[in-house]
């Protein structure tokens, strides 16, 4: 009997040379010297759909392949990737410190990279800072919907984004999403 078990992270693919198939438990017959191979891969599924690969969350990171939230501070972990933070520590009283204080906030922008509970920023492998910030319109306080960003006009460093007077966009707010549902700052 033979049985390939994978290492954290990767998955088993198949058996090679006296014994073939994809069946991870195996009855191998020894009448004569067999030669068998087991090959595995990386685990590149991403079940929480939060960005990062299981490999990478099980091996590289240390956390939760089935939670986009693993340390639960509202903040989705591929988000917290890249910036100051860390998808393995709560960052609550971090994000409570910059929301309070946000001359801290920009400072640590200006230097690397920050999030707050309604903006996450960001920077690419060039250096350029990405921002991520989702604004939400409603006319009744009760029954909030995304607002299309996709009118937004960029000239230079800014961004402008014009809201017509309407009756569904009477109140905005920014929020972001997180795993329990959606966190609101109004």
């Amino acid at each position: 009997h033979v049985e390939a078990i994978p290492s954290l992270g990767f998955l088993f693919d198949n058996w090679m040379g006296d014994l073939s198939g994809v069946v991870t438990s195996e009855e191998l017959f020894m009448i004569s010297d067999k030669s068998i191979t087991a090959n595995f891969s990386m685990d590149l599924s991403d079940n929480d759909s939060d960005g990062i690969s299981a490999f990478d969350e099980l091996v590289v990171y240390g956390i939760n392949p089935e939670s986009d939230d693993s340390d639960r501070d509202n903040l989705k972990d591929g988000d917290e990737i890249g910036t100051i933070f860390d998808p393995a520590i709560d960052d609550t009283p971090t994000l409570q410190l910059l929301a309070a204080n946000p001359e801290l906030y920009l400072d640590l922008v200006s230097n690397s990279e920050a999030v707050v509970p309604e903006i996450v920023i960001t920077k690419s492998e060039s250096g350029d800072f990405i921002i991520k910030v989702r604004i939400e319109a409603t006319e009744n306080l009760k029954d909030w919907e995304s607002l299309d960003l996709s009118g937004a006009v960029i000239e230079g460093d800014t961004m402008t984004l014009i809201v017509p007077v309407s009756e569904t966009a009477t109140f905005l707010r920014t929020a972001e999403e997180t795993a329990e549902g959606v966190k609101r700052r109004i």
